[in-house]
């Protein structure tokens, strides 16, 4: 099948060029992760897109959140999804900030921002959370020549939203070899997928020239230390998810 036409920056490189920057969970070093401050600090700061994570409320709204409770930002022992966008809202977080919806931050950051958003479903039967993303994204006009990657762990939602919407950026989202991994690879040769996103340790250059002769933009996470981001960028990585994105930037254009 065809692969989605957007192979250009900054999803594949130049060999000259160095791979591109985009933000982890916005600039959460600074402000608090997946808020709009933190995704405003991001371009701030010099990166050249920003990764976001995209959960969904009992009522159907999209948000940007990570964590499938709310635990570690709440201290509340409650799954996100049990609750609705008011309750959600309702949160504070840092300063005037709360969690944003998905909406709010593509209208900050523009569709001049590229971006990476990761999916965050509830369960392996959450068919909630891609529907009404692409829900978002028809309505909002954003295809593959837009600046935006759709990515997930999650082999089945990715494939789902690849085949409802073949002229998305989509990208598998792969911590290590696993037999769900490996699954969700073989997967990559029958769904139009435009990217692998695979764990830094898993970029070598051998696995890199392979994903790029399938067609594929290879994007890795998270980097954070200079001689990772030069390891990464040698073995042909086209872009890198980083917590520091200035300071990695700084490492990959001094040549």
């Amino acid at each position: 099948e065809d692969r989605p036409l957007n192979h250009g920056w900054p999803w594949r490189r130049e060999p000259s060029s160095p791979p591109a920057i985009f933000a982890h969970r916005g600039l959460a070093v600074d402000r608090f992760e997946n808020t709009i401050g933190a995704f405003e600090a991001a371009i701030a700061a010099g990166a050249d897109g920003v990764e976001i994570d995209v959960s969904m409320t009992r009522d159907g709204r999209l948000v940007c959140f990570h964590d499938p409770d709310l635990v570690r930002v709440t201290g509340i022992k409650e799954p996100l999804r049990s609750k609705t966008f008011a309750e959600i809202r309702s949160f504070p977080l840092e300063g005037k900030e709360r969690i944003p919806t998905l909406d709010e931050a593509l209208d900050v950051m523009g569709p001049e921002v590229p971006m990476i958003i990761d999916m965050k479903p509830s369960g392996r039967t959450d068919l909630g959370l891609p529907t009404a993303l692409l829900r978002t994204l028809r309505r909002r006009r954003i295809d593959a020549s837009s600046a935006i990657t759709v990515s997930s762990f999650d082999w089945l939602h990715l494939r789902i939203m690849a085949r409802r919407a073949p002229d998305l950026r989509t990208g598998f989202l792969v911590a290590r070899d696993t037999v769900g991994s490996r699954v969700g690879m073989i997967r990559l040769k029958s769904a139009p997928y435009a990217a692998i996103h695979p764990a830094r340790a898993m970029v070598d250059p051998d696995r890199v020239a392979r994903w790029h002769a399938a067609g594929l933009d290879v994007g890795t996470w998270v980097v954070n230390e200079p001689d990772e981001a030069r390891r990464v960028a040698d073995a042909g990585a086209d872009y890198v998810v980083t917590d520091s994105p200035a300071p990695i930037a700084a490492v990959l254009r001094s040549g």
